[in-house]
């Protein structure tokens, strides 16, 4: 705990000294950088990162649900910091797992400090639903808007742990499957779902993320394909639907459904017209209907639009590829 000041003046003078160990170990390697680096960097990150949870657990002592907002701005930063200070994804999967259950840890503690608050929060959310609803029928006051948005603001706050688990977990998921590991990424994926609070872009982002696990293994198209079927995807957004439309398009194709296909395709371009991955997408089926028949100039036609549109949307290196495929085509 960090609740006294000489556990915390002890726990900065230990982390001091170590830091300069992982320095000094740092200086005995060779100045040109190799992969005998990696895992001193490795160990310099997760010490920093020790650093900075003393400052989460500072600041959750103190913490009550008066100023449940005040005190999350104390460390706010470090969270934000943390979901972009990751490693290589080429990097070691250990080293990923290394960071995933240290952080995972960190959460954890920080689920359970607004456990006990949670409670205080939700009466607060109810006392201000009574109040809307008397006001409505005349029979009572009080309650404004800015106050019920300000407790689902504490709300979100309080399950901010819960949001982070999600991410780092779909983040891991990620690396395992470009690794090759997608047992991994299958086993670790289902864990999102059993949190009590997660965002929609996590939700998002661990479908999409099952699926592509799925879509690399020719024996679990089907299995993928009615995952996605069985999904509400009422509370996506735009962009999401269509990346969501795309995989069933791919799903479809693979398993021989080509007007399916060509369906799911075109209901991705519908739900998000400035989506570059799913213009390329479409312009891949045209072009293997192409393929399979020389003679289909409508076919080919298709592609080309669809590669243009494509090729247009990305506005990077990414286009190169559709481009000359276009000028094959034409």
């Amino acid at each position: 705990t960090f609740d006294r000041p000489e556990t915390l003046g002890d726990f900065q003078r230990w982390w001091d000294n170590t830091i300069q160990l992982v320095l000094q170990q740092w200086q005995t390697l060779p100045s040109a950088v190799t992969c005998a680096h990696a895992p001193a960097l490795h160990r310099m990150q997760l010490y920093v990162e020790l650093g900075e949870a003393a400052t989460i657990f500072t600041s959750l002592s103190t913490t009550t649900a008066q100023n449940l907002d005040q005190r999350f701005q104390d460390f706010r930063g470090v969270l934000q910091t943390w979901r972009e200070r990751l490693p290589d994804l080429s990097d070691d999967i250990h080293i990923w797992s290394d960071l995933v259950s240290w952080r995972q840890r960190v959460f954890d503690h920080i689920n359970k400090g607004y456990s006990s608050l949670l409670a205080t929060i939700n009466q607060q959310n109810q006392a201000q639903q009574n109040n809307a609803n008397g006001m409505s029928n005349g029979t009572a006051s009080g309650s404004t808007p800015q106050n019920g948005a300000n407790n689902q603001n504490l709300t979100s706050i309080a399950y901010r742990g819960y949001h982070e688990t999600a991410s780092i977990i779909n983040r891991f998921a990620h690396v395992a499957r470009l690794h090759g590991l997608t047992d991994v990424c299958l086993q670790y994926l289902p864990k999102v779902y059993l949190l009590p609070n997660i965002e929609i872009q996590e939700a998002f982002l661990k479908l999409r993320e099952q699926a592509k696990c799925y879509l690399e293994n020719p024996d679990e198209y089907q299995i993928g394909l009615d995952h996605l079927n069985n999904t509400n995807l009422q509370y996506f957004q735009g962009s999401q639907k269509a990346d969501i439309y795309t995989i069933k398009g791919r799903f479809r194709l693979k398993l021989g459904k080509v007007e399916d296909a060509n369906q799911a395709f075109s209901q991705a371009v519908s739900s998000e017209w400035n989506m570059a991955k799913a213009w390329a997408a479409w312009g891949q089926y045209h072009d293997q209907i192409f393929k399979k028949n020389l003679d289909n100039v409508d076919a080919a036609t298709k592609a080309v639009k669809c590669y243009l549109n494509a090729a247009g949307l990305y506005k990077s290196a990414k286009s190169r590829k559709y481009l000359a495929r276009v000028l094959w085509l034409l």
